[in-house]
């Protein structure tokens, strides 16, 4: 097991060195520890921090559009169970949408990120 707690741990190196994320090297073989370039510049927070604010989003989202889903279908005029559609059409959507801007973003920058 400890062999492969020293293999894991050399690969996350390896893995961090290469995304030069800074992940911090404690090895005991400190000469076969990979280590990011001693000129590469810190990354910024702000797009780990828009993430996370992106993904709370998106499932507070979900608290508020599952408890009141099947309302809603009523309110439409269709049966309570046509809210496993109306939720289920936000991940479909998000996986149309991704595929869409992976196109338009191949061919083109500019209009693509004005968009979203």
């Amino acid at each position: 097991a400890k062999t492969k707690m020293q293999s894991s741990k050399s690969f996350l190196n390896f893995l961090s060195a290469i995304a030069m994320i800074g992940y911090p090297v404690h090895s005991s073989r400190s000469t076969s520890a990979i280590k990011p370039e001693s000129g590469a510049r810190k990354e910024s927070l702000l797009p780990q921090y828009l993430n996370l604010a992106s993904t709370f989003f998106y499932l507070c989202n979900y608290n508020i559009c599952l408890p009141t889903a099947g309302m809603y279908a009523v309110h439409l005029g269709l049966k309570e169970n046509t809210s496993g559609i109306i939720v289920g059409m936000t991940p479909f959507a998000a996986m149309i949408s991704a595929l869409v801007y992976s196109y338009w973003s191949s061919y083109s920058f500019k209009q693509p990120m004005l968009c979203s």
